[in-house]
């Protein structure tokens, strides 16, 4: 069996935002040629413009250096939020507006999936159990909303990752 080894570039935030910087880093210093790209580097809310300026910066930056976007994840900033689990009926919709900007940064990065840990529960509705399986639900509906969004974006995958906080 192949593996390939790869790096997420979430180190990158701050201090190497320019793709030309962490793209050196990954194949120069570590030996890399497979990248997660962190949305912390990019906000898939930015304008269009913003996306698509740093889409080719980064598609600049792997013809230079030869890496290879494999995926994009939803970074720190996004993490933070409760999105297709939060209580409020207009934030879970709103997760999903995210959901589809995600994945067309991620076409535009060139990666062949998307996704991360898109999902928190309030403590108040996981204790709560007819409101915790009413979003156990939501959140397998947004999940494939999310993924039908990847799939129209010519997307391979959609990543989730079930944190281990219970909630």
């Amino acid at each position: 069996m192949k593996i390939h080894l790869g790096i997420d570039n979430i180190y990158a935030m701050k201090r190497w935002p320019e793709p030309d910087e962490w793209g050196r880093q990954i194949t120069e210093r570590w030996n890399l040629k497979y990248v997660q790209f962190c949305f912390d580097l990019l906000d898939p809310r930015s304008s269009e413009e913003a996306r698509t300026c740093m889409c080719d910066k980064v598609k600049e930056a792997s013809k230079k250096y030869g890496f290879e976007i494999h995926s994009s994840f939803i970074g720190l900033g996004a993490y933070t939020y409760n999105l297709l689990l939060h209580p409020f009926p207009e934030f879970r919709k709103d997760a999903l507006k995210w959901c589809e900007l995600a994945s067309v940064t991620a076409a535009g990065l060139g990666a062949q999936g998307v996704g991360g840990p898109v999902a928190a529960a309030s403590m108040k509705d996981y204790t709560t159990p007819g409101k915790r399986q009413f979003l156990m639900d939501a959140l397998v509906e947004g999940m494939q909303t999310f993924a039908h969004y990847a799939a129209a974006q010519n997307l391979k995958f959609v990543l989730w990752e079930p944190t281990r906080i219970c909630r």
